[in-house]
Formats: C-alpha cells, structure tokens, sequence
C-alpha cells in the first residue's frame, strides 16, 4: 500500500473517531444537564415541606443558609445560598422557564431525528409532572 493510501485511510479514520467523540460529547452534556436537573428539583421538593413553604421567612432563610454552608463544605461549589434558594421557591414560572431552556439546549445537542423524538417525550412528561406539582403546592 503506498503513502498516499495509507493517508487518505487514516484522515478517514480520523474524521470518523472525530465525530464517534463529538457526538458522545454532545450525548452526555444532555445526560448531565438533566441530572442536574432532577438533582436541584429532588433537592427542592425535598427542602420546601420540611420548611413548610416558608422560603422567604427568616427560619427559612436560616434553614437554607445552614444547608448551603454545609452543603457547601462538603461537596463544593453549586449549593450557594441563592443556588439552595431558587430549587426551594415553589414559583412555577421559574421552574417552566428553567425547563423550556434545558428543552432548547436538549434540542440543540441531540442530532439524530430518533433520539430528539425520545428527548422530545421525555421532556413533555418531565414538564407534565412539573405542572402536577405546582397544582398540588398551590393547595
């Protein structure tokens, strides 16, 4: 086989291995936005009933201030005050807009048309559940 095969073979290699990398780049920074979704939701869901929806009252700051100094130390940065604070507001249009920008981003990374359906209904049952809720917080 001569050089200039054996060049063209490899940049055809290349340029696939690219794109296999690409690809699963973009893969997982989907898979890792919406865990971290899900994790400040859980976290949220979890704070707003022991405080009793009193996020902005002064034991309720207290409370979210302890939790994000403690979080804080123990697993670095992400659980700010203010960062504790928004997963702890029981304010459905935040979370919505929250949900619409992780939805376009979503849109945005995943290329084939089968996986951006399945992200797509994924997405609805995750903003159909968001909805579900609010209503009952707002009981």
């Amino acid at each position: 086989m001569g050089i200039a095969k054996i060049k063209e073979n490899s940049e055809q290699l290349l340029v696939g291995i690219e794109q296999l990398i690409e690809q699963t780049g973009r893969q997982v920074a989907v898979y890792l936005n919406t865990r971290i979704s899900r994790l400040y939701w859980a976290i949220g869901n979890y704070i707003v009933p022991e405080i009793q929806y009193e996020t902005y009252s002064d034991y309720g700051q207290q409370i979210i201030a302890t939790l994000s100094q403690r979080l804080t130390e123990k697993f670095g940065k992400g659980y700010s005050y203010s960062a504790i604070t928004l997963t702890a507001l029981p304010d459905k249009q935040w979370f919505i807009d929250k949900l619409n920008k992780s939805i376009a981003i979503a849109q945005q990374n995943v290329v084939a048309g089968e996986e951006k359906e399945l992200a797509g209904k994924a997405l609805k049952i995750l903003k159909d559940k968001i909805n579900k809720k609010f209503k009952l917080w707002q009981k």
